[in-house]
């Protein structure tokens, strides 16, 4: 064989090395979550083919299974699940192989089985009893008054929470609390690699909803700091800058830009008020504008973004799109969810990937239900 033909047996062994590695791990899984699929023993040559999956013993299973309908997953919604993600196997894979610790891993194959077969069957947390633990501790410790405002769907109450400056002070619910004060969900530590906001930093708050996640990364950064929170929809911006005005000592580090991030500015578009879960719609009656990160970085001259956090309904990956002269440039620390589709839990981290910047990768996922599942970046030395 020829340098080149070795060469390229190599780096196709490699690639089905890696694939095999998450596909055994994923189909172990799913396995030990419904005891009724099974996997062929082997795959096709083809790394775009999709692996048969036979579902029948699960269908004939499936009844039975309990008598509660709450217990039963859809088995079609997860034949059509399963093989959307095997379509991408490939990905997934890169995916799983580029991460930092095991315990990415283990939650990316989590978080799979879950959107597959539900929490009933795959729970995405590995101790969801410490999760309700921690949530009805909010209230014993933290509340302040039951009721004062009403959201959405929600009725918040007031809470009062010590914080890194002093005392936060929001109206919320136990579980934003929980998520963003308490066990945050937009900092991860583990040996050699921690993302966080830091002292002093320059913050891009993606979807700032009612203001929670800007009050927490203002009093991470300080006054020393900056937090610039994109929010576009008129009810969550009222509700926002009441909480901001709950706590005059962070409130002039926190700076609202009313647009909604994506890969171009100045794009108008319509929408329709659904609290935290609003997206745009060509029947909407409101109208809002985009914004990029690039833009805003080239707002603040010499001064540069430090950390990028997103949570903003299923428009990540345009918002990361549009700071790619950030990234190159800044290199800044990052907090992406990727729970809204399933295209995100590979196609941002592989993207962010093929920029080479020398990021490095974990996952984690904070809640018992499909919400909140974030993907950590950094460059080692930053």
């Amino acid at each position: 064989m020829s340098l080149t033909e070795i060469a390229t047996s190599k780096k196709s062994a490699d690639k089905e090395a890696r694939l095999n590695g998450f596909l055994q791990n994923f189909s172990l899984q799913l396995f030990r979550a419904c005891s009724t699929v099974v996997f062929p023993n082997k795959r096709s040559a083809s790394m775009g083919a999709q692996v048969p999956v036979t579902f029948e013993r699960l269908r004939r299973k499936i009844n039975p299974l309990t008598p509660v309908a709450s217990h039963r997953y859809n088995v079609a919604a997860a034949e059509t699940e399963l093989s959307n993600v095997l379509d991408k196997a490939e990905a997934f894979s890169r995916v799983y192989d580029n991460f930092l610790d095991d315990e990415s891993r283990r939650t990316l194959i989590r978080v799979l089985l879950h959107r597959c077969l539900g929490a009933r069957h795959s729970p995405p947390l590995p101790n969801e009893d410490g999760f309700w633990k921690s949530y009805d501790e909010v209230d014993q410790k933290f509340l302040v008054q039951r009721g004062t405002k009403e959201f959405w769907q929600w009725t918040l109450n007031r809470y009062q929470i010590p914080g890194r400056q002093g005392m936060v002070h929001m109206h919320g619910t136990p579980g934003h609390v929980l998520c963003e004060f308490i066990n945050p969900q937009y900092r991860l530590e583990i040996p050699g690699f921690t993302v966080s906001a830091e002292e002093g930093d320059i913050i891009v708050d993606g979807g700032g909803c009612f203001g929670d996640t800007a009050l927490y990364f203002a009093d991470q950064c300080g006054a020393s700091g900056e937090v610039y929170s994109y929010e576009f929809v008129t009810d969550s911006l009222k509700l926002f800058r009441e909480n901001v005005s709950l706590n005059p000592g962070l409130e002039k580090c926190i700076f609202v830009v009313e647009q909604a991030l994506s890969s171009t500015s100045g794009k108008a578009f319509r929408y329709e008020d659904n609290g935290p879960g609003t997206t745009s719609t060509v029947t909407g009656t409101r109208i809002a504008t985009t914004g990029t990160i690039d833009e805003l970085q080239a707002s603040l001259k010499d001064r540069a973004i430090d950390f990028i956090k997103l949570d903003i309904e299923g428009s990540e990956l345009e918002a990361i799109f549009g700071a790619r002269k950030t990234l190159c440039d800044y290199r800044p620390r990052l907090a992406i969810a990727v729970y809204h589709c399933l295209e995100h839990l590979h196609a941002i981290q592989n993207y962010l990937d093929d920029l080479n910047l020398g990021y490095k990768f974990a996952l984690r996922h904070f809640t018992p239900g499909p919400w909140e599942t974030v993907l950590f970046a950094k460059v080692r030395n930053n």
